[in-house]
């Protein structure tokens, strides 16, 4: 099994997108800066990058070492960047992920972003960042996330990564933080459930998210589970390489039902 993605993105006011996506056949990722310290996009875009050593068929057995790696190949670089310049002392990210590997899937959560299954109903799979209520409009804070990825590699106290089993048309949405604040389950719940092409249903969550008047970076990344593998080049964006658009070729309760 692999993914079937679309991708779309709206930088909002910012001309440089604080978002960095991977869309590929076997990796979904989309990782945002913490947004108060300097750097946040490039570290976004350097995580973003480790992780791309993920998009290629990886036998189930070593999917968990394979994640480790890669994040520990992450860490790496970002203490390389902060220790030549420190002015990028401090930058920080946060970031979800998603790793197919035959018929299991692999997922890497840390910080305040959100990532959804639609299997039937709609599944929210990231843990909460923290347990205060917020309104549907309300951005939650980046700093208060529980946990960020930085130079020391001190605030992974709340990474998730964990082993799920993948199921043929399973939809994943990865979104970041500003669309989630936008949109309400229902109106997700309607859009991924109502759109059978994943490009089409990731344009309909930018654009509802834009009716709120929601201004930061809003990123949708959605990935079907199809088998066999598509055939088809991954998607990349981030600080270097901006775009304003992109598309492609349960556990937990329900958030509806």
């Amino acid at each position: 099994m692999a993914f079937a993605f679309a991708v779309h993105t709206d930088p909002g006011i910012n001309p440089i997108a604080s978002d960095a996506v991977h869309a590929g056949t076997w990796l979904a990722a989309v990782a945002e800066g913490a947004g108060v310290t300097v750097g946040g996009e490039l570290a976004a875009e350097i995580v973003v990058d480790a992780l791309a050593g993920l998009d290629t068929p990886t036998p189930p057995d070593d999917l968990t070492a394979a994640m480790h790696g890669a994040l520990d190949d992450a860490r790496r670089r970002i203490a390389a960047v902060a220790e030549r310049s420190p002015h990028h002392a401090e930058m920080s990210t946060m970031f979800t992920a998603l790793v197919s590997a035959d018929d299991r899937i692999g997922f890497i959560h840390l910080g305040a972003g959100r990532a959804y299954m639609l299997r039937g109903d709609l599944y929210q799979i990231s843990p909460e960042p923290n347990a205060e209520s917020r309104s549907p409009h309300q951005l939650p804070p980046p700093t208060r996330a529980g946990g960020l990825l930085n130079a020391a590699g001190d605030r992974l106290d709340s990474l998730t990564l964990t082993i799920r089993e993948a199921e043929s048309r399973d939809r994943y949405l990865l979104c970041s933080t500003a669309l989630d604040a936008s949109l309400d389950d229902q109106s997700k719940y309607r859009i991924l459930s109502g759109h059978a092409d994943p490009a089409i249903a990731a344009r309909h969550l930018i654009d509802a998210a834009i009716r709120c008047h929601n201004q930061p970076p809003l990123t949708a990344l959605i990935a079907d589970i199809v088998e066999p593998a598509p055939r088809h080049n991954p998607i990349k964006f981030g600080q270097s390489r901006s775009e304003t658009q992109a598309t492609s070729a349960p556990s937990g309760s329900p958030v509806t039902e």
